[in-house]
């Protein structure tokens, strides 16, 4: 089965880590991500601009309202995007319990449907 992880950052946990700790956990995690790659349960991943400002989209009364700023409104910030291959749900737990993107934040962990868009 394949999975979306979304992996993110507790801000003040982030905002606490000098420069050099930021390197040093950004290291450990694309260190763990090559340990899944080279096991064939990883497939791809993608990090979000810590620097980006996020956009929102939605309608309001049948208007499109776009809101920036949404990373103010709360204490997480989406580091990134995982793709997972797992037997199942608790396989993909046990994957990304040892993250160590799990110090600093969280993952949701999504079951991908299979659609055949992703390889």
């Amino acid at each position: 089965m394949k999975f979306i992880c979304l992996k993110y950052l507790d801000r003040n946990t982030w905002n606490s880590f000098s420069e050099g700790q930021r390197r040093t956990f950004l290291q450990e995690c694309l260190s763990y991500d090559n340990k899944l790659r080279e096991s064939g349960h990883f497939f791809a991943t993608e990090a979000v601009q810590a620097a980006g400002d996020p956009v929102g989209l939605h309608r309001s009364c049948g208007q499109l309202v776009v809101e920036d700023d949404l990373h103010t409104r709360t204490h997480e910030l989406l580091g990134g995007l995982m793709f997972l291959e797992a037997r199942d749900l608790n396989h993909a737990i046990i994957l990304v319990s040892d993250h160590p993107g799990v110090r600093a934040g969280w993952f949701k962990i999504h079951p991908a449907e299979d659609t055949g868009v992703i390889p």
